[in-house]
Order: C-alpha cells, then sequence, then structure tokens
C-alpha cells in the first residue's frame, strides 16, 4: 500500500518516485520485498533473473494476442520467463491482461519471410487469433491488485483487452 500511495503522489506532482524519497534508505526499505521476490525466482528459475524489458502502462494498452517469443526471447528460445507485476489494483473495465493456458505447447514457428515483424505482423497476430479460435482455447483474465505478480513463458499466448 506505501508502495502506489508514493507512486500516486510521485504521478500528481509530476515526479520520478526517487524524488519523494528522503534518503537512499527509506528507497532500500521499500524495495527489500522485491529482494526476497528475486531470491524465490532464482530458486524456481535456477540462475539469478535478468531484467530484459520493463514496460508501464498508465492505461489500457489493448496489446493484441501474441506471444513474447516473436519479439524478443532468451539466448535459449523458449526459456524467457516474464512476469507482471501489479502496482495498483486492475478492474475489469481497465482492459485486463489475459492468457490462454497451456498455449506455451503450440509451436509457432519462427519468424520467417511469411510472418516477420517488418513487413507481415498482422499475418502472425491473425495466425495466433485463428489458433485460438481453431483449439478453442480458454482465455483467462485473472484479477490482481497491489503486489500480485503473474509469470509466464515467452511462448504463452497473452495480451490485454
Amino acid at each position: 500500500a506505501k508502495l502506489k500511495e508514493i507512486k500516486e503522489e510521485a504521478f500528481e506532482l509530476g515526479l520520478e518516485l526517487e524524488d519523494l524519497l528522503e534518503d537512499k534508505e527509506e528507497l532500500q526499505e521499500l524495495f527489500e520485498d522485491f529482494k526476497e521476490d528475486s531470491k524465490a525466482l532464482k530458486s524456481i528459475l535456477g540462475e539469478k533473473p535478468k531484467i530484459v524489458q520493463s514496460m508501464y502502462f498508465e492505461g489500457n494498452s489493448a496489446t493484441w494476442e501474441h506471444q513474447d517469443s516473436y519479439y524478443l526471447d532468451s539466448e535459449k528460445i523458449g526459456l524467457m520467463t516474464a512476469g507482471w507485476l501489479a502496482l495498483e489494483e486492475i478492474k475489469a473495465d481497465a482492459g485486463r491482461f489475459f492468457i490462454c493456458p497451456e498455449s506455451h505447447k503450440i509451436d509457432l514457428g519462427l519468424q520467417n519471410i511469411e510472418n516477420n515483424i517488418a513487413d507481415n505482423h498482422d499475418k502472425y497476430i491473425a495466425k495466433v487469433v485463428s489458433i485460438i479460435k481453431s483449439k478453442n482455447m480458454p482465455i483467462k483474465a485473472p484479477y490482481m491488485t497491489v503486489g500480485d505478480v503473474l509469470f509466464w513463458n515467452s511462448w504463452t499466448i497473452h495480451g490485454s483487452k
């Protein structure tokens, strides 16, 4: 709850989070829980996690159905783990994040001339949507509140509406 309050105050003042913290000790205390989460991730993943990309959404980004592996992945394709940490309650009408359980088992193949991101991105998205429909895949949009974390594999089909 403290993180949410500080984040909101920073946003209202047009400042960065660090600008509101009086000293490094306060910043250290604020992120102690994240250190513990990192230890847990290391035990699950077998190695220290690395941040490859970080995104912050102020509103509904309405992201199309996709696998992260199409855009970025680990050195060993299919082994990247992604996660979403909710900094606030995500209400249903805000456009929730969704995943298709078990979709990490579907091989959509590598980028090629037919589906490459530069020329044929729309074909890739159409293929993903077609697979969801043809396999009658369930779509799950979990309720998330402050501090909840959702992890998924780079081959898991997901997006937001």
